[in-house]
């Protein structure tokens, strides 16, 4: 091997296949090693320039200064003055890639090589990984908040359908020689046209008939950051009792922020001497860490999930010294970040009510004001009832305080209701601690759920209810103890009802086991307490897991011992218990297993005269363009996936997900308003068929239906062996296309090529030399598709020699 001067390198010709992607290499391998003693017959000339690609559309694994982007389509074209192939960038792969699209000199669509854009711009490209670097100057790009996904990228989805089904049926038998058979079936359908979207929910019951659950319009407003709902719904219950209802409702939807911006979390503010490095841990761990230029700056990007404990912030200036302090750090349920807003309009009659449904128009407002406090309020207005609401959430270091105030009023009467919560943890011993006290100061307060209940005046409502929980992790070593305590009391007939419950978990060895009591007592006094013990082992690798439990309360005691286990898209189990008074035994057994198409379960038992046997189906069935496809549970966002000829291609982002014999398959869940990669794995498909790209990336809005096609080359697979007239060998490196100039494969040792894409039978053209001036046309013709690789050989006519 020999040096070359600076990019003039070159990459061994032996690893390139048709659309691969050249790293700027250091080396070049001598021509003669590829066959030794023939010199004349290796074009390595297309390889000998850096960065160069087949002229074509690349899905590249894209970095921009450092921070991953995921898959972006990249053209790249044939420059006419020198020949080379580059990367070429029109304004909206720029504005793709980040770049503040406004700064640019020209706001045409044009396409331009990167170093025309801007001069100090360099880019890198990864041959094994098909990754694409760039470096781009910082002035040029535009400030996003992290992890934020521009609005453009957001997909509505095309027209489809679909219908969601939950199929269960139960027969039991009992002791005394009775028997009976419960159905039950749930539905979940709708349609998808535009930005509109219908949705249906109902369930159907052998004992109660069918229920409508819900049936409304929605769309998203973008706008306001909400969402539309029209149709029988409910209302947001935040501030006040969820409602059913018939009507319209304008809600915020906080998932169209970015994920750093949902939630509560403090904003780190500071002023820093030098170019200095700040860290933000919340104990051990290292939540943010940023370099920060001389002079103010501000932190407005942590997740809401490092909620939970004061932030302790480190400052390293560029001499070495630190500087340290602390942001408290601990949220009530409704705080919200310093200037963000959250919202909700909605009017309509309650569905619950007894006597004719009254109109009602509800607001609600919450806004952060400070990292400290929060501050919300809302109203409900209707004919006979009017409620209003007003409170905050604070911020301190004493811990998350949140506390608010309403008062009801109807045609009859009125009354008030105080609520407070609060959260603290003790960092020194992780200690969480909650409380939460609500109480009504008259029997004249309802809420508008309360008021639609018959004969609400008369019956018991709550007057004060009361909760106290403490969890506190005891280490590795001694597992985690849990507690609770509850007490609630009303007005009206009846009494008070209160009750604890304690929980101990922990693992010893490869034995996990978990112990717990709870005691409760009723209106008229009575008692009634629950010990429970339960274990698990599992027994390693694909073995399953052995489990018992022991149960005593005042009316029986049981003893259960179990096994369960998984095997791929299969798990089952079975257990045998006792039971005292009675000492009844009872033998059991499960078993589920999960389809492209579906998921299923049954399960049958046995015991002293009585028996049990059900069954059970989910999935659901979605049209679209392409026609029907099944697929298994939906939720509220899903996609379609179209790989053309790739039957039995596994999808990775779910368990036995697989592409139908049409080309089709569903992705189960997205996230919308974030970005969601959907990969294809090649493993399995035929040779017949090449995918273009496997992976994907998709940001739906919710509830859309978005569809991700992957173009395939479909075609047989044929090693070629190719010679001149004469019988001379072609030259290691030449490019072989089809008759449509389509790239199939490259010339590679021994005059063989890997085409593939072929048809039955046509043309190949082969071209070779510095700008492809000397080619040759082969013609061949297949037989019948036969297992394995099939193997041809052709001969390379009409060979022309052009000038430069």
């Amino acid at each position: 091997m020999r040096r070359l001067p600076a990019r003039a390198a070159v990459v061994a010709a032996c690893t390139a296949m048709p659309g691969a992607l050249v790293a700027e290499p250091l080396v070049e391998f001598e021509p003669r090693f590829l066959r030794p003693g023939v010199s004349g017959d290796v074009d390595l000339s297309v390889f000998a320039q850096p960065a160069q690609a087949l002229p074509g559309e690349y899905w590249l694994d894209t970095q921009v200064n450092g921070q991953a982007l995921g898959r972006v389509l990249v053209p790249y074209r044939r420059d006419e003055q020198d020949g080379q192939v580059h990367a070429c960038f029109d304004v909206p792969l720029l504005k793709r890639l980040g770049v503040d699209i406004s700064r640019l000199d020209s706001a045409e669509p044009q396409c331009r090589r990167l170093t025309q854009w801007f001069a100090d711009a360099d880019q890198q490209l990864d041959l094994s990984a098909q990754r694409l670097a760039l470096q781009l100057p910082q002035a040029w790009m535009a400030r996003e908040v992290r992890d934020q996904v521009p609005a453009e990228r957001w997909d509505n989805g095309v027209t489809s359908a679909f219908a969601g089904y939950d199929l269960s049926v139960f027969d039991v038998a009992s002791p005394d020689g009775g028997s009976r058979t419960q159905g039950y079936a749930g539905l979940a359908s709708g349609v998808n046209l535009g930005a509109w979207q219908w949705r249906h929910q109902g369930a159907y019951s052998s004992n109660g008939g069918y229920q409508v659950l819900g049936h409304y319009l929605q769309r998203e407003v973008s706008a306001l950051g909400a969402q539309l709902r029209i149709g029988a719904l409910n209302t947001p219950g935040e501030l006040f009792d969820s409602v059913q209802m018939r009507g319209a409702s304008l809600f915020s939807d906080d998932r169209m922020l970015p994920a750093s911006q949902r939630g509560f979390a403090p904003v780190v503010r500071g002023v820093a001497r030098s170019n200095a490095r700040v860290a933000v841990r919340q104990g051990e761990r290292l939540l943010r860490e940023a370099v920060v230029p001389p002079g103010p700056y501000v932190i407005d990007d942590l997740y809401a999930a490092s909620v939970g404990g004061d932030l302790q912030v480190t400052v390293t200036e560029a001499d070495g010294s630190e500087q340290r302090f602390t942001v408290t750090n601990a949220a009530a349920p409704l705080a919200l970040r310093s200037g963000q807003t959250r919202f909700s309009l909605g009017a309509g009659q309650p569905l619950d009510h007894p006597e004719a449904a009254p109109w009602f128009v509800q607001g609600t407002w919450q806004q952060g004001v400070s990292d400290a406090v929060t501050g919300y309020g809302g109203a409900i207005l209707g004919s006979g009832y009017q409620q209003a609401l007003v409170g905050t959430a604070l911020n301190t270091p004493l811990g998350a305080v949140g506390l608010d105030v309403a008062q009801a009023r109807t045609d009859h009467d009125q009354g008030h209701r105080a609520r407070l919560s609060w959260a603290h943890l003790l960092a020194d011993s992780d200690t969480r601690l909650g409380l939460s006290v609500q109480h009504a100061f008259s029997p004249g307060y309802q809420s508008l759920a309360q008021l639609g209940r018959a004969s609400a005046r008369a019956a018991w409502h709550e007057r004060t209810r009361s909760t106290v929980n403490v969890n506190q992790p005891l280490g590795n070593a001694w597992g985690q103890l849990n507690a609770s305590a509850w007490r609630s009391s009303g007005w009206g007939p009846g009494g008070d009802y209160q009750g604890y419950s304690v929980s101990y978990a922990h693992r010893f060895a490869y034995l996990g086991y978990a112990l717990s009591a709870s005691r409760e007592r009723d209106a008229r006094g009575r008692d009634s307490t629950l010990w429970q013990l339960s274990l698990n082992m599992p027994l390693g690798g694909s073995r399953g897991s052995l489990t018992s439990g022991l149960s005593h309360g005042p009316r029986f005691s049981q003893g259960q011992v179990g096994y369960r286990t998984t095997h791929g898209p299969l798990h089952y189990g079975a257990s045998v218990s006792a039971s005292q008074p009675g000492d009844t035994g009872y033998l059991s057994g499960y078993a589920g297993w999960r389809e492209p198409y579906g998921e299923y379960n049954l399960a049958a038992g046995q015991g002293s005269g009585s028996r049990q046997l059900s069954a059970g189906a989910r999935g659901a069935l979605v049209a679209h363009g392409g026609g029907m496809t099944l697929a298994q549970p939906l939720g509220e966002t899903f996609g379609i996936v179209q790989v053309p000829d790739a039957e039995g291609a596994r999808l990775v982002n779910g368990s036995e997900l697989r592409v139908d014999g049409r080309g089709y398959a569903i992705v189960p869940s997205l996230m919308p308003y974030q970005v969601n990669r959907v990969d294809i794995d090649p493993l399995g498909l035929p040779l017949s068929v090449e995918l273009s790209t496997n992976s994907q990336e998709v940001v739906p809005r919710a509830g859309a239906v978005p569809l991700l096609r992957y173009p395939t080359q479909s075609g047989r697979t044929v090693l070629i062996e190719v010679r001149h007239a004469d019988g001379g060998l072609l030259p290691f490196g030449a490019q072989v296309n089809d008759a449509d100039q389509v790239p199939v494969g490259v010339v590679g040792q021994g005059s063989r090529v890997l085409a593939r894409g072929l048809k039955t039978q046509g043309q190949l053209h082969l071209r070779w030399g510095e700008r492809g001036e000397h080619r040759c046309v082969a013609r061949y013709a297949l037989g019948k598709p036969a297992d394995g690789l099939e193997t041809i050989s052709v001969t390379c006519e009409q060979t022309l020699e052009e000038g430069v």
